[in-house]
């Protein structure tokens, strides 16, 4: 669905609802009016429009919610402090906004298990105070600008995956190695820089020559204009297969036997009948080759092809074979090749 607003009164008879799916549409704002939800748990809001300012602070009064979804919207500035007052919330999802920073108001969340804040914006350095999240089991702060990580993050001692992938993060506190239950620290930063160095690069070098081939192909052109205004036509003829990047092979010219070549097409081709009966008109050899002759004739089989036989041989045949003296293109006699297999049998037979 598209919803962009929520009238305000929907919720006031509603307090029983449990879960409220409100993800997929273009809301910005929520009404106050969601107060009224007293016994809600889960609250999922990802993929909306949702600012800050947005989030009204009669949200604090869902006192039994667990589960608040706010991915893909576009929450910025500080986390807004009216979420801090869902106490009993264990689960806080913040994927893709534009956060710039945690408030110190996040050590209210004592039951939170769960916090994701990752491809946010955030600068700030986090509050000391996230060591009193004595709960959190998962911490995801990967993908922000984070230079800084309090010593308080050691009191966490219930986590288990903390991610701190890609920001830009110099030293971990000594406070780290408090965490015996961690099962997973991911800390990668260089490579994506590296990733990044390489990308940039990539793309100078390759604008560089787009414009050295631009120079390249403007002083061939200034060129050939040049040997057109003064009639130079063999390098006018040179400059312009470059620019066109045609290479032709230059053709032998025949020469005759005093090793002149032969420019009239008739005196070519006498030279070329002149040469091949040189070449196949020779005497007899002075010494003849003795051949033995075989023991036995080899079995040659002379009956006409099978029908399978012509099939295969039809498929065998290039699509872009050029057409015999029938003019029947490749492509035409492997168009139905069962039909051209049963012609070609019958003319076969009568050979």
């Amino acid at each position: 669905m598209n919803l962009q607003q929520i009238p305000n009164a929907i919720f006031k008879d509603l307090s029983f609802i449990k879960d409220l799916f409100l993800y997929g549409n273009k809301l910005t704002t929520l009404p106050s009016s969601i107060s009224h939800l007293t016994n809600l748990k889960r609250l999922l809001l990802q993929q909306n429009w949702l600012t800050a300012s947005g989030i009204p602070n009669e949200i604090t009064k869902l006192t039994n919610l667990e589960q608040l979804d706010l991915r893909y919207n576009r929450l910025d500035g500080p986390l807004p402090t009216c979420i801090c007052g869902l106490y009993n919330l264990e689960h806080l999802l913040l994927t893709y906004n534009k956060l710039t920073h945690i408030v110190d108001e996040i050590k209210y969340l004592k039951r939170l298990s769960v916090l994701v804040v990752s491809r946010n914006l955030i600068r700030q350095d986090l509050p000391s105070s996230i060591g009193e999240l004595t709960k959190l089991v998962k911490l995801d702060l990967s993908f922000n600008h984070i230079t800084f990580l309090p010593d308080s993050i050691g009191k966490c001692t219930s986590l288990r995956d903390l991610n701190l992938q890609h920001n830009q993060l110099t030293k971990l506190p000594d406070s780290i190695g408090n965490l015996v239950n961690l099962c997973r620290l991911s800390i990668k930063t260089e490579k994506v820089k590296k990733q990044a160095e390489y990308v940039e690069s990539n793309r100078q070098v390759k604008e560089n020559i787009r414009a050295d081939k631009q120079k390249y192909v403007e002083k061939l052109a200034t060129t050939a204009e040049n040997d057109a205004r003064e009639g130079n036509m063999k390098q006018l003829h040179d400059t312009t297969k470059k620019l066109t990047g045609i290479h032709s092979k230059p053709e032998r010219p025949v020469k005759n036997e005093e090793g002149e070549p032969v420019t009239g097409i008739q005196e070519q081709r006498n030279r070329q009948v002149e040469c091949i009966k040189e070449l196949l008109n020779r005497s007899a050899p002075l010494n003849p080759l003795d051949i033995e002759a075989a023991p036995t004739d080899i079995s040659i089989d002379v009956t006409p092809p099978s029908s399978d036989e012509e099939i295969m041989t039809i498929g065998h045949i290039k699509s872009g074979k050029a057409a015999g003296p029938d003019n029947i293109p490749a492509k035409a006699v492997k168009s139905d090749i069962e039909v051209t297999a049963k012609i070609l049998h019958v003319l076969l037979r009568m050979i």
